[in-house]
């Protein structure tokens, strides 16, 4: 039976998979889905999509969207028990959406930066008055990463496009507006940043991860570095993470997670230098609470030696659980020509020793086009993905689901859509701790792509889905 997700009113549905452990092979009804295009703008095409969800389950969901003059606006789309209401946040230029986060109290806060002048803005929406503030320009002509600490405040650290420097920018958001309260230059020493991550630490701290390359004595030489910002004095000295094992390697920076109290974790490419198929290493790195980097964990060995892999980039997702336990998602594949099916690795809170090895139940078929990964509830987490990829390889017609937990593993995959006659992208999956999840999704069947939203685990209604 086809499962068509088109209906105007977005209702409750669990997959099968949300039951968490071993579970059964069968499938749940397909979760009701509700149009994110309000009635002013239908008819024009939106091309992306970032979620959240508080722990009052209101989702936002920031999209961008084609204007009369093709230009890409900037809107958000408030969900929830008793809110329904969509908001236009940018439509002076062409503008790319970069990112949506929230802080404890719900507050919402979306980056955005304008095509070719590179110009960084902020808006934040306030649970307090129901409304959404002022734009704040946050940078020009840089490339920027946003972090949400408890205390409101957003931190930046963006890389200038010109010359490369680093700085952070920290804005106090109190009320709608924000006010400039420090900019903090982060020494960077050699070369020009590649990648950057950031994320709140305890204390007003900041934790910045970034790789640069430069060229070292007539070689391009990737780093991987890391500083922390300390609110009243200043960063410290940049440490080295990793450095490429041969000349010419690449390292490409991937995830960055952090839990009060339990430290923080991120994953990283390492790309060997070769004539042929270029291997792929994936690393796994953890700082403990007391902020000592731990050495850098092949997350896939061979007889103790990195396991390599082959083909089109590894994608990883990593999320770590309120109970500051990680869990790292990715494509596993060892050829160009084998399949891709994903597989996953642990750090149990308070340890410093990855779980092995193990793959998705049924996550095995070629493409595994646009998976996402979520924490839900105190210790769970759900991954969501396409099989087969159709449309020339930018959508799935088939999306499918898996639920974590740390006494069962990954539950038998639930299938959410197999519709043919949609072809859909994942854009976001958001999760939160009453074990509720959320999935903006973007479908490319036609010209005029719409982004809808599927609610996968109401933890009120179905009792499976419960934390």
């Amino acid at each position: 039976m086809k499962r068509h997700l088109a209906t105007a009113v977005l209702t409750s549905a669990c997959l099968a998979a949300c039951g968490g452990g071993g579970g059964g092979s069968s499938t749940a009804p397909a979760p009701q889905w509700s149009p994110t295009t309000p009635a002013s703008v239908s008819g024009l095409a939106q091309t992306n999509s970032r979620i959240v969800m508080d722990d009052n389950d209101i989702a936002t969901v920031a999209f961008s969207q084609r204007n009369a003059s093709n230009n890409r606006d900037i809107l958000a789309r408030r969900v929830g028990p008793v809110t329904d209401n969509t908001t236009v946040l940018f439509n002076d230029a062409d503008a790319f959406l970069n990112q949506v986060q929230h802080d404890t109290d719900g507050n919402v806060s979306v980056s955005f930066s304008t095509s070719g002048t590179h110009i960084n803005y902020l808006r934040r929406f306030n649970t307090g008055t129901g409304t959404w503030g002022p734009r704040i320009t946050i940078a020009n002509n840089a490339s920027c990463e946003m972090a949400l600490n408890s205390a409101g405040d957003a931190g930046f650290l963006c890389a200038d496009a010109s010359s490369g420097d680093l700085s952070l920018y920290v804005y106090t958001l109190a009320g709608n507006s924000g006010t400039d309260v420090d900019r903090e230059d982060i020494s960077n020493p050699a070369g020009q940043p590649q990648g950057t991550r950031i994320v709140a630490e305890e204390d007003d701290n900041w934790l910045l991860v970034w790789t640069s390359i430069a060229n070292e004595g007539g070689t391009d030489i990737t780093r991987l570095y890391s500083t922390t910002l300390h609110d009243i004095q200043g960063s410290t000295s940049p440490v080295e993470l990793d450095t490429p094992l041969a000349a010419g390697d690449t390292l490409r920076l991937q995830g960055l997670a952090h839990r009060a109290g339990q430290g923080s974790v991120l994953n990283y490419l390492r790309l060997a230098d070769t004539l042929f198929e270029q291997p792929q290493f994936l690393y796994g790195q953890q700082r403990n609470a007391t902020g000592a980097w731990q050495a850098p964990v092949p997350m896939s060995t061979v007889d103790g030696d990195p396991l390599p892999y082959y083909g089109a980039l590894v994608q990883s997702e990593l999320v770590m659980s309120a109970d500051g336990s990680a869990l790292l998602v990715w494509d596993h594949s060892l050829s160009n020509e084998a399949p891709r099916y994903l597989v996953s690795r642990r750090l149990p809170p308070g340890s410093s020793n990855w779980r092995p090895m193990v793959s998705i139940p049924g996550a095995n078929n070629p493409g595994n086009i646009g998976f996402r990964l979520t924490a839900v509830g105190a210790r769970s987490a759900l991954a969501l993905w396409g099989d087969a990829p159709e449309d020339g390889g930018v959508g799935s017609t088939t999306l499918r689901a898996s639920r974590f937990t740390p006494s069962s593993g990954w539950s038998q995959r639930g299938t959410v859509s197999d519709d043919p006659a949609q072809v859909l992208q994942v854009n976001g999956l958001a999760g939160n701790a009453n074990g509720r999840a959320i999935v903006s999704l973007r479908d490319v069947t036609t010209t005029l792509n719409s982004i809808s939203l599927a609610e996968l685990c109401p933890a009120a209604i179905i009792a499976g889905c419960a934390p």
